[in-house]
């Protein structure tokens, strides 16, 4: 008996051999980015869809602000990520070599520096936002401000028990 033989012998599939392997056609590594700007919450400064090589899409890619290992104001990039149940983030993408990270990066970058030049308004406040408190200081800031406000303005008058019983 023939140990090498690929052909089926079960009834259903009789006389049928296993499907030939096609190769894959060379993939082109382009990578283009569309950014959506929002207004700097925290760090975070816009989300961009990444397409790649024409054929598959990574969305919810972050743009964000922060400082270098110098201390330097820098903008990163932040792939896509999901919390578990334990509150951890684990990314659901991420490039497996360096080259892989740098085409994202080009390309999300590229795409920031377009979004920003199209929309002169909000890109003014994308620039300087490192370094910058975020919403809850600036929250916390406005509180603090309007308790001070209404502590220097005078009390209502309340007028008294006989002034609310003739009325």
């Amino acid at each position: 008996m023939d140990t090498n033989n690929t052909k089926a012998t079960t009834p259903d599939t009789a006389n049928t051999e296993a499907p030939a392997v096609n190769k894959a056609p060379p993939l082109d590594i382009t990578m283009e980015a569309s950014v959506r700007l929002i207004p700097p919450k925290d760090n975070l400064l816009a989300f961009a869809t990444v397409k790649m090589a024409g054929h598959f899409i990574v969305d919810n890619v972050k743009v964000i602000a922060g400082k270098d290992k110098e201390g330097k104001d820098k903008i990163f990039v932040d792939m896509p990520s999901k919390k578990d149940a334990n509150g951890n983030f684990h990314d659901v993408f991420f490039p497996i070599t360096t080259e892989g990270r740098q085409l994202i990066e080009a390309a999300v970058f590229n795409g920031y520096a377009a979004a920003l030049a199209k929309n002169v308004d909000i890109g003014d406040a994308h620039h300087d936002v490192a370094g910058k408190p975020g919403i809850a200081e600036r929250l916390a800031e406005g509180v603090k401000k309007a308790a001070a406000h209404n502590a220097a303005r005078p009390a209502p008058a309340t007028p008294g028990r006989a002034a609310q019983q003739v009325a």
